[in-house]
């Protein structure tokens, strides 16, 4: 048995379950991703895994372009898994370098020309235009290329696997792993096909251990290069639940569906199948049909491959032939329209097997923008398209477009899955002067109850499956903030996870960066960590502190943003798609706050205020949604959407809100 790639993580103890499935369903994820960019954009694209001369990497990176290929993404998971690593290598040693593929336009390719020279020792799996996946002579087991996701290494020899197509100063390193802990297998067979399976497939007599002993310091992630949009990038990819009852499948107009068909041969005649999906347009004035990964002639089908423990979810179907398509709509799509999807199948005299499968996808645009608006005293939440259009006022119940309030409602925070909301609001019914209470609300805010009674709140942030929020509470016996914690349930306990926080009201009004504490907030990450603004004698920082189930301290506080002596770090923003934490972040001489992602900053222009940033997708890649203003006019604040890289040009920046008041709070609906 080979196994071409293991990602380790987890030193000194192993990680639970649910972190090795995560993971490796993220990693699934970024391989599925960059399939669909190589046949969109017909060019080969890469997922390379960093290689120093030892068998340790905590990062991967994205290669593209037909000629010269320039690294476009990169990942680091070292601060979500600070001792976690990939290795690289085989088992048993007795594995081949043979390639998955030959006989194709793509085969010929010389990959040993197409990698760049400081590129050529890192790990590949390399994507073709025509869907199948090729490497850099990484080893193969039964035509495929294994990735297994483990809690722990337990050790590793210098024995590699031989053979191979690359000249042998051209191929990268291998070494043979001798156990692992809990495992996780993602399986990328020869036409691109991606699964992940339980355990290390194939592989009983590896023990398991729980410790990781002697990694040493693992590979160093590679800088970014990107030089620019590539035309054919895709502009979103979906991952799709079942549709419940009747409802088709939903998908973005630019997003795309992976189509995953297994076929048995019953009466064991030994042929092989072949399956293809036909577009049949309903409720649609489109007359495109969208494209499929696997561009094939419609009256012949693909060949597809036998999987002797295919499984569907957790449930075995093999041995069965089993084949995986990607299909994108047509770019006239629009949101509305469904496609219908028809399965063929055939056998190797090209006759149809008689089969009644369709799937209907919807096409429903992306996700919108909620945020606060103040203007001649009124302070209300709207809502906008991705792309600034579409402005109008979010109303809350009692409020409706015909017969609107003006109940002051303000600081949204949303539920992962954008079905739960929580406000504040300073005179709705019940709240008296000098009070501000959380509220709930749903998607269309068709209801609405009240969390807190009485309190002075602020900052308040949902936690990821909505059924806590997090908040500073004003103390006015102690003229500070205590950092606290409730259920979204009306009228049950508050809990206080610490007092004497740093808040608003903290410090000289006069002084810049606390005049900027106003765009604080309080978030969650996937974890149960809450994050937060704090501050000692000297400077301003973000902590995480980790909770329990029930919203109780569980540890004490730990920095997570560089301190900055005399300025600080505030208003912190955890991605749950990227996993990286952004926060507002001002240098001395204060006064010119812009943001920043771990220990690296983007201030995209001299002059502007950059706060209150917040992140969603934006085509193929994470952008942020920050409030500026002009350092002449601090009080013009305004939305924008900026890709979060170094060196922005002026198509890294566009502005969806303007004229007259303020626009802040911006957070992505999904």
């Amino acid at each position: 048995m080979s196994v071409g790639l293991f990602v380790v993580s987890g030193a000194g103890k192993v990680r639970g379950r649910a972190g090795v499935d995560s993971l490796a369903q993220a990693l699934a994820n970024d391989l599925g991703q960059a399939r669909l960019l190589a046949v969109r954009q017909q060019s080969p694209v890469a997922i390379m895994f960093p290689n120093d001369n030892r068998p340790h990497s905590a990062s991967l990176y994205q290669l593209e372009g037909l000629t010269n290929p320039h690294v476009s993404r990169a990942q680091n998971f070292i601060g979500d898994f600070p001792d976690s690593c990939f290795f690289i290598g085989t088992w048993t040693g007795s594995e081949t370098r043979d390639p998955l593929v030959t006989g194709t336009k793509w085969s010929t390719l010389p990959l040993e020309d197409w990698l760049p020279n400081a590129n050529k020792k890192d790990y590949a799996l390399v994507f073709m235009p025509d869907g199948t996946v090729r490497s850099n002579d990484l080893p193969q087991f039964d035509r495929e290329y294994h990735v297994a996701v483990c809690s722990g290494i337990g050790g590793y020899s210098g024995s590699g696997a031989s053979g191979g197509s690359l000249p042998s100063g051209d191929q990268p390193q291998l070494y043979r792993a001798t156990s692992l802990g809990e495992t996780r297998t993602v399986c990328i067979n020869a036409g691109g096909g991606i699964h992940v399976e339980s355990g290390l497939v194939g592989v009983t007599s590896v023990p398991a251990v729980g410790t990781m002993h002697g990694a040493g310091p693992v590979s160093s992630p590679r800088p970014l290069t990107y030089v620019g949009e590539a035309k054919g990038n895709p502009k979103g990819t979906s991952s799709l639940p079942a549709p419940v009852d009747d409802e088709p499948t939903t998908i973005p107009p630019d997003g795309f569906v992976t189509l995953t068909t297994f076929a048995q041969d019953a009466a064991k005649s030994g042929q092989r199948l072949f399956c293809s999906w036909r577009v049949i347009l309903t409720k649609t004035d489109s007359v495109k049909t969208g494209a499929y990964s696997i561009p094939v002639d419609a009256n012949t089908g693909a060949a597809m491959d036998f999987n002797p423990a295919a499984k569907l979810g957790a449930a075995g179907v093999g041995p069965a032939y089993e084949s995986s398509w990607q299909w994108r709509p047509p770019d006239d799509a629009k949101p509305g329209d469904i496609f219908t999807m028809a399965l063929l199948l055939q056998n190797e005299q090209k006759q149809l097997v008689d089969v009644h499968i369709k799937k209907d996808l919807k096409v429903l645009p992306y996700g919108s923008v909620l945020y606060e608006h103040e203007e001649a005293g009124d302070r209300n939440l709207w809502r906008m398209n991705t792309d600034g259009t579409g402005k109008r006022r979010f109303h809350i119940e009692p409020s409706k477009p015909t017969a609107p309030t003006n109940y002051r409602e303000f600081s949204p925070t949303t539920s992962a899955n954008g079905q739960r909301l929580a406000f504040l609001s300073d005179n709705r019914p019940g709240v008296n002067a000098n009070e501000q209470d959380i509220f709930i609300t749903d998607r269309n805010g068709d209801s609405c109850s009240r969390i807190t009674m009485h309190q002075f709140c602020e900052a308040p942030g949902l936690s990821p499956a909505g059924d806590r929020v997090a908040f500073k509470r004003w103390n006015n016996g102690t003229n500070t903030y205590d950092l606290c914690t409730c259920s979204v349930v009306q009228g049950s306990p508050i809990v206080t996870l610490r007092t004497n926080v740093t808040g608003i009201r903290n410090g000289d009004a006069t002084n810049d960066l606390h005049r900027h504490f106003k765009e604080d907030r309080v978030t969650w990450t996937s974890s149960n960590s809450i994050l937060c603004t704090d501050k000692d004698s000297t400077f301003v920082q973000i902590v995480s502190i980790q909770v329990d189930n029930s919203g109780h301290l569980d540890s004490t506080s730990t920095p997570v943003a560089p301190p900055h002596a005399n300025a600080g770090t505030w208003s912190p923003y955890w991605s749950p798609r990227t996993r990286d934490v952004y926060y507002t972040r001002d240098d001395p001489p204060a006064g010119d706050p812009w943001i920043g992602r771990g220990a690296v900053g983007y201030s995209w222009s001299v002059g502007w205020n950059e706060t209150e940033p917040s992140a969603l997708q934006w085509g193929s890649e994470e952008w942020l949604l920050t409030v500026r203003s002009p350092l002449a006019d601090i009080t013009d604040e305004q939305i924008f959407l900026i890709r979060p890289v170094a060196g922005t040009s002026p198509s890294d920046i566009r502005q969806l809100t303007s004229g007259t008041g303020k626009s802040r709070w911006p957070i992505y609906l999904p």
